[in-house]
């Protein structure tokens, strides 16, 4: 009888070890939306943050990244399906689509909560379905409204900084090229970061070059575009030591992603030429998550064979990548 205590005893202990280990874990999770961008972060308190939302909405449609959060509640993998903060990084169809699913006519929309949510730049008379549809969620959410390096500040957590780094103040009206106008952070947890870019062009890269964008994970920008990822801006992200990961949100399999066949050789090239750098791409490895404990980092990949000569070839070669 003391055995069987002792033994049920440790085994308690074990349970709760394991599971304070796996709450200590900040997580990113780089959803395969296929063309297009939506990242989910989880941090170890619970907390959310979604950036982007792909094009996909429908009910049923496994690209749609509602779906893929449902899933993690269903896999006992996240408590709840709170959102405490939602990022549209710009306003391309490919990155804030995603979120009309909020809106349909289907019951389950309404599992979901946004807390707070935030935007780079407001295009109602371009976009007007989509923000009649924001407008629509708002008595729900205690915040909605622009996001820039000067505030809000977003509360994510003890050990945790979440920063807007660009654009520096509100926009007050849209840019030329949506592009410019992408929002980007910088996630810091302990020891461990990430810098998520939305399609922020060369341009906007280099006027960040003074700021401290250092981190251990990079979402390249615009799906890997040959427009992105200037390789000094490349060079300033990488750490000075230890591990660097490089993650393309791309799909050219899925709809008008074959008009841009991302990602683009010459961004590649940049890429592999900073050496010692781990690239995952969501079109051959799916939805890559990665997890922290803010001192080394897990990498957990939908697919694991890809063979590294496919992992540095795009898709398809076109000689003149089409701006958006």
């Amino acid at each position: 009888m003391r055995l069987l205590k002792q033994f049920l005893i440790v085994l308690a202990s074990l349970i709760v070890w394991s599971c304070l280990s796996f709450a200590s874990d900040l997580q990113v999770h780089f959803i395969d939306v296929g063309q297009g961008d939506s990242i989910l972060i989880v941090a170890p308190n619970g907390k959310k943050i979604i950036i982007d939302a792909g094009i996909h909405q429908g009910e049923k449609d496994n690209r749609n990244p509602f779906n893929y959060i449902r899933g993690l509640k269903q896999d006992g993998k996240i408590d709840d399906l709170q959102i405490d903060y939602a990022i549209i990084t710009h306003p391309d169809r490919d990155h804030y689509l995603g979120f009309s699913y909020l809106c349909g006519k289907h019951k389950d929309k309404d599992d979901f909560h946004i807390a707070n949510f935030y935007y780079s730049i407001y295009e109602p008379k371009k976009n007007d379905a989509f923000w009649k549809c924001l407008q629509t969620l708002k008595p729900k959410m205690q915040d909605l409204g622009q996001i820039s390096a000067r505030g809000p500040p977003i509360d994510f957590g003890d050990d945790i900084e979440f920063t807007t780094l660009f654009p520096f103040e509100n926009l007050t009206a849209p840019s030329e090229t949506k592009n410019d106008d992408s929002i980007i952070s910088r996630l810091k947890y302990k020891q461990v970061s990430f810098l998520f870019t939305g399609d922020a062009p060369t341009k906007v890269e280099k006027i960040l070059l003074d700021k401290d964008i250092q981190s251990n994970g990079l979402k390249v920008g615009h799906q890997g575009s040959k427009y992105s990822s200037d390789r000094t801006f490349l060079e300033r992200v990488k750490p000075d030591n230890g591990v660097f990961y490089a993650v393309i949100s791309s799909n050219y399999h899925d709809g008008f992603g074959r008009r841009y066949g991302h990602p683009h050789k010459e961004a590649l090239q940049r890429i592999k030429a900073l050496g010692r750098v781990n690239l995952y791409r969501t079109d051959l490895h799916g939805t890559v998550v990665f997890k922290t404990d803010g001192l080394t980092i897990n990498v957990e990949p939908q697919k694991n064979d890809v063979p590294e000569e496919k992992l540095w070839k795009p898709e398809r070669v076109l000689m003149d990548q089409p701006k958006r």
